[in-house]
Formats: structure tokens, C-alpha cells, sequence
């Protein structure tokens, strides 16, 4: 039995306008983008530096855009939490610069990948929310409710996905590329 409050799913998608498609689409598509360089990043310069620094900044970043956009919650606590991934992220930072002094090789290639998919990730849940009416019960007329927002954000990564994982395929950050006979075996 579904709710009585709020608008039914196939209503609500009907009811969207452009810049409410655009902006959910947008979200999945940075979204994809995102975690594709982030694991570019990984495979570079590996796990211990990559995911950190790359998720560590989409977390921080995210939570100061997400914060500016709609102030809820106490922002002393949200900060503190935020400058602690912070100091996470130098810290990592500087223990990998002295790892990496010792042996020569920087994979400063893979640190890029990171902070970009780090920054683009910060960003696609403001492109997905601000498609979405605050008021669940009453939506506002032109955006989505949550349901709706969500699928056309999975329609933006899965649409993206043949465009950029083909050309992660083709252009690969390591190893040898793909063929086109590769892709269709």
C-alpha cells in the first residue's frame, strides 16, 4: 500500500520540468564521471593515497556546498567534522610525499585524478537536490519528489556510462587499451 501524501511517482515525472530533468541528469552524469577518475586514481597512485584524498575532499567540499545551499543542522559540529577530514587528507598527504621521497616515484598523474573526481563528486548531490521539491507532503509544482529524482539520476549514470566507460576503455590511464573487436567479444 503506498502513501496517500505527496504525488504519485508516474505523476510527479510527468509533472518535471526541464531544468528538474536536466539538473537529476546532470547529477548522475558528474556522479559517473567522478567515480570513474577516482578509480583512474586508484590503479595510479593506489588506495592508500587516492581514495582519501579523492573522497576526503568530495566529503568536505560537499558538506560546505551542501551546507550553503541549505543550512540545516549545527554548523559548529558540521565544521569541526569537516576540518577533521581535513587534517585527515594533509596528513595523508604528507605521509605519502614522504613514502614516495624515498623511493622517487610520484604518481602525481593519480593525485590529480583524485582531487578532480574528488571536487566533481562534492558537487553532484546539490545538481540532484536541487531538482527535488523540500516539501515531500505538497510538492512544489515543476520539481520532483525524491523517488522520481532518483531515476532520472541512475538514467544519467547509466546513460553516461557508455559514453565514458568507453572512453576509459579506449584511452586507459594504465595498461594497454581495448580494440573494438575487444568490445564486442
Amino acid at each position: 500500500m503506498g502513501s496517500t501524501e505527496g504525488r504519485p511517482f508516474l505523476e510527479d515525472l510527468g509533472q518535471a520540468d526541464t531544468q528538474a530533468f536536466a539538473s537529476a541528469f546532470a547529477g548522475g552524469v558528474v556522479f559517473n564521471l567522478a567515480n570513474l577518475l577516482v578509480v583512474a586514481a586508484i590503479d595510479i597512485a593506489g588506495m592508500a593515497v587516492a581514495f582519501p584524498v579523492g573522497i576526503g575532499i568530495a566529503l568536505a567540499l560537499g558538506v560546505v556546498v551542501n551546507y550553503l545551499a541549505s543550512p540545516v543542522g549545527d554548523p559548529v559540529l558540521l565544521f569541526i567534522g569537516v576540518a577533521l577530514v581535513v587534517i585527515a587528507i594533509i596528513f595523508d598527504a604528507l605521509a605519502y610525499r614522504q613514502k614516495a621521497s624515498g623511493s622517487g616515484n610520484t604518481p602525481t598523474k593519480g593525485i590529480i585524478y583524485a582531487i578532480v573526481g574528488g571536487v566533481l563528486m562534492a558537487f553532484f548531490f546539490r545538481l540532484v537536490a536541487a531538482s527535488v521539491s523540500p516539501d515531500f507532503v505538497n510538492p512544489e509544482a515543476g520539481l520532483f519528489t525524491p523517488y522520481s529524482a532518483v531515476l532520472v539520476f541512475a538514467i544519467g549514470i547509466f546513460i553516461s556510462n557508455f559514453l565514458l566507460n568507453s572512453y576509459f576503455m579506449f584511452k586507459p590511464v594504465s595498461g594497454a587499451p581495448m580494440t573494438f573487436a575487444d568490445y564486442f567479444i
